[in-house]
């Protein structure tokens, strides 16, 4: 679990009621909610590489550092998802 400016991003770890199985297994995934609101944004996965899952992750304005087994994959976050970390 991390949290970066007012947003808290947490590893799931019940399968939500709209996800396949299929998908569970193959891939973690991030809940994403307002801590100062207490309002859900969204989820996004995190996809396991060569059977290791994810181990750990880093936020920042620019990207989600993910660490998968001995790599660390750095992902850009889209347009839409920076929006959420401007303070107002």
């Amino acid at each position: 679990m991390n949290t970066y400016h007012n947003i808290l991003f947490n590893e799931s770890n019940l399968m939500g009621k709209h996800e396949s199985q299929k998908q569970w297994k193959q891939a973690s995934v991030i809940d994403m909610y307002f801590t100062d609101r207490n309002y859900y944004i969204g989820s996004f996965y995190v996809h396991h590489r060569q059977g290791e899952k994810l181990a750990d992750f880093l936020v920042t304005d620019s990207h989600f550092y993910a660490l998968i087994g001995n790599e660390l994959i750095r992902y850009k976050w889209a347009p839409n998802v920076m929006k959420q970390f401007s303070i107002e």
